[in-house]
């Protein structure tokens, strides 16, 4: 048993019938040397074998070929085989470790992985299931280190058709082409599912899907978003048919509410915008929007009969615009927040406002006209507070208003030529004033409910003047009568005349100081005249009844009178 030259090798062995038979270890010029059992020249049974490079082989060998049980081990890439194999290619079962730190334990055939087998990757992921020709065929299950599990079919190591479970709970079932998703149901961990095609792993063309909110979207799909034309329906039931941009609304589309509203028109980043048809319980909106409110040029017709046509902003009705209300009434000028501005509004009766506004009413700087006449002046909450208001018959007001009546402080002159100045309650002359006639006479003091009443002065354009109290426009009370003669009445009145106590001086220097009734001297009294007194009784005017005169240079006539008539005892008629 020591080396020998044989066929250009050394071996050192046993031989038999000039064979190599028996335990023995051949060494070959090229560096490859064999360790083992020899049958007739030839390796059979166990044995090591080492190839010139560094590989190795150790196990079962037949007919010069691994064969059976054994280890083949790569100097150069350090990967190695042990397993089965079968006239020296790797068959039956055996695990290969790849230089890259992957391991696979199975089934080979004929040098190639074949059948059920467990590939294990260096990265942590890991296939168990069929093989064919080398790769994953068959039925499989492949674990991924990040915890996403998928069992289905494999066709040359691509997935064809199974079901994935990921990692954070999503679950994918159906087709797969060219190893990523193509035809199937998912259902996301967060509740959403969706059902259709996919393209790079991510649902595009058409397909259907259902959230967690309970929305439902029918329609297509781009990238994984909803992209293209298709029917959204939410949870509340309301319903959007049209296109959309990266899961939002946008393009054309129609949304029908669940209490009925709908809306047809343009869209973007899921909201209205650009032109479209508004249809609500409170009417119909035709025309722009922005960020799903109204703004822009629009119209709306209202349930009730009224309409806008005009300009809005933020939802509101904004800019100039044009409203016609069912009832005849119609306004057009400024808006600002849904409320008028400044504008004209003209009455269904013809009445014309043109001014500013405030709430919906008359406020500010304007205008009225109708078939009585104009105003013109300050409004405040609809009604007039200060102005001049023009009547038709030709009457001027100009001064203060409350709840739009004639009220405090102002102006009136009448057609007649007549003038009022002075204080207003209710569209009533009340307070202080001062009354201007044509004639120029002139009344200044108190009035009440639009009657001169209470205490004033009275001058006539004749030069005569009163002054004294009144009760409804006439001379009432107590008083002094001046006339322009230089006669003065000094005492009481009724119903504008002398009525009551009170005295009278005559432009001459006589005096009646006495009774009166309906302007005539009646009842008693004293009547100076000239250089005589008569006092006594009166009647309409003149003595009458018991009375006494007394004359110049002392005579006395006392008696009874009859209508200015002394008859000394005699009876009166």
């Amino acid at each position: 048993e020591e080396f020998k030259n044989v066929q250009g090798g050394q071996y050192r062995c046993t031989v038999k019938n000039g064979k190599k038979h028996g335990p023995g270890k051949y060494c070959y010029p090229n560096g490859a040397c064999y360790d083992g059992e020899w049958v007739d020249d030839l390796y059979s049974g166990t044995g090591r074998y080492t190839y010139p490079n560094g590989d190795e082989y150790t196990g079962e060998f037949k007919n010069n070929m691994k064969h059976g049980q054994g280890k083949f081990t790569s100097k150069e890439t350090g990967e190695s085989y042990e397993g089965q194999w079968f006239e020296d290619k790797r068959q039956g079962q055996g695990t290969y470790t790849y230089r890259s730190g992957d391991i696979y334990t199975g089934e080979w055939v004929d040098d190639l992985k074949n059948g059920k087998g467990v590939y294990k990757f260096k990265s942590g992921d890991e296939y168990v299931g069929e093989f064919k020709k080398d790769v994953f065929d068959g039925h499989g299950l492949y674990n991924c280190a990040s915890g996403d599990k998928f069992e289905g079919d494999f066709k040359e190591n691509r997935k064809i058709k199974g079901q994935l479970v990921t990692s954070n709970g999503d679950v994918f079932i159906g087709e797969y082409q060219n190893d990523v998703k193509f035809k199937g149901v998912i259902n996301f961990a967060n509740g959403d599912y969706y059902e259709g095609p996919f393209k790079d792993d991510l649902p595009q063309g058409r397909g259907r899907a259902r959230f967690s909110s309970n929305d439902q979207y029918e329609g297509e799909f781009w990238q994984g978003r909803i992209h293209g034309d298709g029917v959204y329906t939410t949870a509340e039931n309301d319903v959007y048919t049209g296109q959309f941009e990266e899961n939002q609304k946008s393009g054309r589309g129609r949304l029908k509410y669940n209490d009925g509203d709908t809306y047809e028109g343009d869209f973007r980043n899921d909201l209205r915008h650009g032109n479209g048809v508004l249809i609500t319980k409170e009417g119909e909106y035709v025309g722009q929007f922005v960020n799903d409110k109204f703004d822009g040029n629009g119209r709306f017709v209202f349930t009730n009969g009224d309409e806008y046509e005009g300009q809005f902003k933020r939802g509101a009705k904004f800019g100039l615009g044009e409203y016609r209300f069912q009832n005849g009434d119609q306004f057009k000028g400024s808006w600002e927040n849904d409320q008028r501005v400044k504008g004209v509004y003209i009455f269904k009766n013809g009445d014309v406002y043109d001014g500013e506004s405030l709430n919906g009413v008359a406020h500010g700087k304007g205008v009225f006209k109708s078939k009585d006449g104009e105003f013109i002046g300050q409004f405040e909450n609809g009604q007039r507070k200060t102005g001049k208001m023009k009547l038709d018959n030709g009457e001027i007001y100009d001064g203060e208003f409350k709840n739009d009546k004639k009220h405090g402080n102002g102006i009136y002159k009448y057609k007649n030529g007549d003038e009022f100045e002075g204080q207003f309650v209710d569209d009533l002359k009340h307070g202080k004033g001062k009354y201007i006639t044509k004639a120029r006479d002139v009344y200044e003091g108190d009035f009440v409910q639009g009657k001169i009443q209470g205490k004033g002065m009275f001058k006539y354009c004749s030069g005569d003047q009163y002054i004294g109290e009144f009760v409804g426009g006439l001379k009432q009370g107590q008083g002094v009568y001046k006339y322009a003669s230089g006669a003065v009445y000094d005492g009481e009145w009724k119903n504008d005349q002398f009525n009551g106590k009170g005295v009278y001086r005559y432009a001459n220097g006589d005096e009646y100081n006495g009774d009166w009734v309906e302007d005539q001297k009646e009842g008693y009294g004293i009547l100076k005249f000239g250089t005589s007194v008569y006092e006594g009784s009166f009647k309409q005017g003149r003595p009458h009844g018991r009375g006494k005169l007394t004359s110049q240079g002392g005579r006395v006539d006392e008696g009874n009178w009859n209508r200015g008539e002394f008859i000394e005892e005699g009876e009166v008629e």
